[in-house]
Parts: C-alpha cells; structure tokens; sequence
C-alpha cells in the first residue's frame, strides 16, 4: 500500500470521525434541548393583601403527599402597593400547588391564635374565598405545561367571627367555672326562649367561628342566643379528662348545664345543634327535657352514622387498594387531631339510648344530596352520602312535630352556604314555641 493511498485513508477515517463526534454534539444538544423546553419559568403574583407590612413567604409543592409537608420551592418577597412577585426558573412540567402567607411579624412562622386558627392572611392556588381548615391538594394543584406559567394567588380578607355592630349588641361575656375550669360564652340580644348554638366538632365559636356570623345577627333581634367554646376550644380551658381518656358528649352536657345556670340564662331554650353537636342537643333534651323547648338539627350526625359507613365499604382485604384504605380512614370516627379529644363512639351509644323526643317541635335541615367528598372516590362518595341522607330521615322521625328540609345548594356547612334556611328553622320552631 503506497503512502498517498495510506493518506487518502487517513483522511477518510478524519472525515468519517468528524462527522461522528458531530452527530453526538447534535444528538446531545438535541436531548438537552428536550430537556430545557420540558422546564418553565414560573412567575406567581400575589394579590388580595392589605397592607405593605412584614413581608411574603411563598411555598411551592409537588405532589399530594408533600403537601405542608415538604416543599420543593421556597421564596420570601417584599411587598409594594399590597402585592408581591415572585418567579422560580428551570421548573419540570408536572403538578404543583402554591401557599402563600403575609408574615406580618417577619418572625418566619406562621402564627395560629390559641385555637389553632390562623392569625396572618394567607392563601392558595386556585383558591380565591376564605375556607375552612387547610385547602386540600386537589384544589388546588395546578399542572405546568408551557415554557412560562403566570400563578395568581389571591389572599382572601380574614373577616372577624362578628361584626363591631354585633359586638355591641353582647348582653353576656364571661368566662364561666364549671367545675374547676372555665368555659367562654357570648350572648346576643334580649328575650325567650333563649337559642343555644352547640357547634360542630373542634370548632371554637366565640372568638374565631365565622360559620353563624350569617345567622346571629338575624335571630339576636327576636330574642336572646348564645354560643360557647367547648373546653379545649377557643378562650375556654381544657378539662381534665382530655389529657386522659378523652371527653364524651356526657361531660359536654353537663359542661353546658352548669355553664347555663352560673350564666344566669334562663331555661327554656332551643337547641341548635350542628354536626356532632347534635349528640349534646339531643342527649340535653333527654335528661333535662323540661328545660328544652324546640330544636333544630343542622345536618347533624346521627348515633349509628359510623356503624352505618363501615357496613357500606367492603370486607377488609390485606392488599386493597390505597383509596379504598383512605376511606377508611376518612370515616373514622376518633380523629386523632381532634382539640377536644371526644370519645365519639362512646358519645353515640349514649345518644342511642336517648330514645324518641314526643311532641318537640323539631326542624332537620340536611345538606344537598350528592355532594362529593373530596377524600373519596366519586361511586364511594355517592353511596355514603346516601347513608347519611337515610339518617337525616331518621333523625326528622324523633318527633311527630318535625319538618325536614334538605338544602338544595348546601354542603355540610349549611348555616354558611344557604343561612338562611337555618334562619328560618330556628324562627320556625320559635314561633311554634311561642304559640
């Protein structure tokens, strides 16, 4: 082989090695190019604050179960002219959800009152209106598809339990012993019978409680209502059964009778008792029925609810699948969160035996069939919800001078979605006490 014939080779196997390391830079470029476009910038704007105080902490999540867990970005901005910027780059298409609140303080937490309720404005993704409790991931996850993404998180006015034309409507404010702890109770308004309002679980009506702010100033012209905290709720102490064994509708009752008599409010009353607050209604009403004239159920929880629930899933298998483990987890009836420690399933057997409520003029107001439970799956969520609304019929039996109105655009909270069928319910069963 002469040397021009080796050259010419050489010069082939060059070219050939060329354009190969070529077509790598190519291809290489080209997979890191996919790469970057499956990336966004990010800009979220936060709007709805009310002040240029503190500054504004920002947290970007995930997945579902990093929710308030573990965020994957974090931003802390200035505010100017009561909104914020704030962009993240280089961010994987996926879902994600934001959170957001105005750390007036600038002390980097954000502070809850003694109830646990949030004192600094805050908000989510996809959220535009104050809720109740933490926004779920489904509602507010969004999913980044596009090079560049604008968020818009609003923070909705954080409005007060009452407004100053209520407060100065307070004809009773204190706190109350009831047996070696104090409970705080408020009242509106003059005359009888009084209405007292026996609220949901955990939740503290007097100071943080925006569920009846619709309700009270309605009724407090007609006569006299009132609201408490339970103990371990809001201003009231704890009792001592709740670092123990826990507390059952029992001890509530007795809580409420004394608390009623040291109040100087005069029987006879009308309950209104919301969710769990149904037990304690109905569980007064049977042991000092003299003392209850009338009643109102607010899509109130019936004794067998539970039992019910649990009979509706499936046998229980060792490898179901998680949403079917969910459910039965969000029927549980001990939440393990729960402020006041009820004992929920020793509640509902002393309801049980109650018994039937004679002639009391009784009004059940239940929710809008159908609603969805965000924690279970659609077919799961009709077939409970159709449970509940049998016991909501049962319930409307314990008297045989009962009305039963079903919301036609309510969730569980129906003194907040529809108030004024509560309104009504409660003035119906007044003017049926009054008689």
């Amino acid at each position: 082989m002469t040397n021009k014939t080796l050259t010419r080779i050489f010069k082939i196997s060059n070219t050939f090695i060329g354009l190969l390391f070529l077509s790598l830079v190519i291809l290489f470029s080209s997979v890191v190019y996919a790469q970057e476009t499956n990336k966004s910038i990010i800009k979220v704007t936060v709007n709805g604050l009310k002040t240029d105080e503190g500054v504004v902490r920002i947290a970007i999540y995930d997945s579902e179960e990093g929710w308030f867990k573990k965020s994957v970005y974090n931003g802390t901005v200035k505010i100017k002219n009561n909104k914020c910027e704030w962009t993240v780059e280089n961010v994987p298409y996926g879902d994600y959800a934001v959170f957001v609140y105005q750390d007036k303080n600038s002390n980097n937490v954000f502070d809850m009152n003694s109830s646990n309720i949030p004192s600094e404005p805050f908000g989510y993704s996809n959220v535009t209106k104050m809720i109740r409790g933490p926004a779920r991931w489904n509602d507010t996850k969004f999913s980044i598809t596009s090079p560049n993404m604008e968020i818009e998180v609003i923070v909705p006015e954080i409005q007060p339990a009452f407004s100053d034309s209520m407060k100065q409507n307070v004809t009773f404010n204190d706190r109350i012993d009831v047996g070696g702890y104090k409970l705080q109770m408020r009242c509106f308004g003059k005359g009888k019978p009084a209405v007292i309002i026996e609220a949901g679980a955990g939740c503290p009506t007097v100071e943080t409680e925006r569920s009846w702010r619709s309700v009270i100033p309605a009724i407090a012209p007609t006569t006299q209502v009132c609201l408490y905290d339970r103990a371990g709720l809001g201003l009231s102490d704890r009792a001592p059964e709740q670092d123990r064994s826990g507390r059952t509708s029992q001890d509530m009752v007795k809580d409420l009778h004394t608390l009623l008599k040291k109040a100087g409010i005069p029987a006879p009353y009308i309950l209104v008792g919301h969710s769990i607050g149904g037990y304690n209604v109905r569980l007064y009403a049977s042991q000092y029925p003299k003392e209850v004239a009338g009643m109102v159920l607010v899509d109130s929880t019936h004794p067998d609810t539970w039992s019910k629930f649990a009979a509706a899933l499936p046998p229980e298998q060792p490898d179901e699948p998680k949403s079917l483990r969910d459910a039965r987890s969000a029927i549980d009836p001990q939440d393990p969160d729960d402020p006041e420690k009820m004992d929920v399933v020793t509640s509902a057997a002393q309801v049980r035996a109650t018994g039937l409520l004679g002639d009391l003029p009784l009004v059940v107001v239940t929710h809008t069939p159908g609603i969805k439970n965000p924690d279970l799956q659609p077919d799961l969520s009709d077939k409970l919800d159709r449970v509940w609304q049998d016991l909501q019929i049962d319930l409307a039996g314990l008297s045989s001078n009962s009305t039963h109105i079903i919301a036609p655009h309510a969730g569980h909270f129906i003194q907040v979605d529809e108030p004024q069928l509560v309104i009504d319910a409660i003035l119906k069963v007044m003017a049926q006490v009054k008689k």
